[in-house]
């Protein structure tokens, strides 16, 4: 068959005039493929999905080279158990070790399953849900939770895989279930750069940025990395650059169902205390911004005041999201080094705050590992 019709009517580079030198050199080819404009960029990173278009969870999958999730159910329900020698596979034969990791359900899913209707879902989550109404499979939908929230925890030592593993959950979280995904900016740690095409970056209104590549500060680098940081474009590498002004607009404006953000903390903590005060899930809480700290060391009318952390702004966060009246969506929340946050030794005991520990949270999520949770 002829791809004639996808041959330029005019040569794409200058240095000659024959198309045939242009493919087979590389140069050539370079310099073609370098003017080219990606026409149909936006119908990769469609949030809502239609006949014609894919969801920003089924084309991660695709980038990342992954079987689409319906096709791998199938392909397990024919591999042979690495121990029993017989399909199907243990996946399949213990779907609360996995699948309910991945496939998360909620009451309204439950009559969608109950009476087959699955009509509005993604490509993906309607042959999940096919293949779990089908009599002849494996696993049927009462073998999996349909819960409110669950949390996991990967632990390890570092450059053992634990990241990796929960990038690859991302896009299978994002591709069944089309929820929300935040990732925990920190000024340290940029793991989820694989992803960047995909990420929507949220950054506090009135806070100034800078962007470097840098080599790794703990050495963990895979090849020599000896050179100077980088000043670099944000918006150049990243699908979106928002701005949020405080937990309401980031919650209830900002975050997207269906997309992958990457959020940074406000260092100006604005409506953390408000949100703490009205909740029930932990204490009232206290909030020192950096600014307040330095304007209370040079008054002699105030008291001294140590600045928060910034990392506690996830507290009220996690608090502000949970109770959050104006909008219900399903969120995961992926805590990359949770250690850094959920301190050793951390105590929360008889509902007293300690800085170190956030409130309502257990202290098993102290290790060195990545932390996950799924909200509704």
């Amino acid at each position: 068959m002829s791809n004639s019709q996808n041959i330029p009517d005019d040569i794409p580079v200058t240095s000659t005039d024959s198309m045939l030198e242009v493919v087979q050199d590389p140069e050539y080819l370079y310099e073609w493929l370098a003017g080219l404009e990606a026409t149909s960029i936006d119908e990769t990173r469609e949030v809502k999905n239609d006949k014609r278009r894919h969801s920003i969870g089924e084309n991660l999958v695709r980038h990342m080279e992954m079987t689409p999730f319906p096709d791998l159910l199938e392909r397990l329900e024919r591999t042979p158990d690495p121990v029993e020698g017989t399909p199907p596979h243990s996946t399949l034969r213990h779907p609360r070790a996995m699948l309910d990791a991945i496939v998360h359900t909620s009451d309204m899913d439950g009559f969608r399953l109950d009476f087959e209707d699955f009509s509005g879902l993604s490509d993906a989550r309607r042959g999940v849900f096919e293949y779990l109404t089908d009599p002849d499979t494996s696993v049927d939908d009462s073998d999996l939770e349909t819960t409110g929230g669950s949390d996991a925890l990967i632990h390890g030592p570092m450059g053992r895989g634990k990241t990796t593993s929960v990038s690859t959950m991302i896009a299978r979280w994002m591709e069944v279930n089309g929820e929300a995904v935040v990732w925990r900016g920190t000024p340290q740690r940029t793991e989820w750069l694989p992803l960047a095409p995909w990420a929507v970056v949220c950054l506090p209104e009135g806070v100034e940025y800078s962007v470097r590549l840098a080599p790794p500060e703990d050495g963990s680098g895979f090849a020599e990395t000896d050179f100077e940081p980088i000043e670099v474009d944000l918006e150049d590498i990243v699908w979106r650059v928002e701005r949020y002004s405080d937990l309401d607009d980031l919650n209830n404006n900002v975050l997207m169902s269906g997309a992958f953000h990457v959020v940074y903390p406000d260092p100006k903590f604005r409506g953390c205390e408000e949100i703490t005060q009205k909740a029930s899930e932990c204490p009232p809480l206290e909030y020192t911004s950096i600014w307040e700290a330095e304007r209370r060391r040079h008054d002699p009318e105030l008291d001294d005041k140590e600045a928060t952390p910034t990392s506690h702004w996830w507290f009220s966060w996690l608090v502000h999201h949970n109770v959050n009246e104006e909008r219900s969506m399903r969120t995961t929340w992926v805590c990359d080094e949770a250690s850094n946050l959920f301190k050793h030794h951390a105590s929360n005991d008889n509902g007293v705050y300690r800085p170190k520990s956030p409130p309502s949270v257990s202290s098993t999520s102290t290790s060195d590992g990545t932390a996950c949770r799924s909200c509704c």
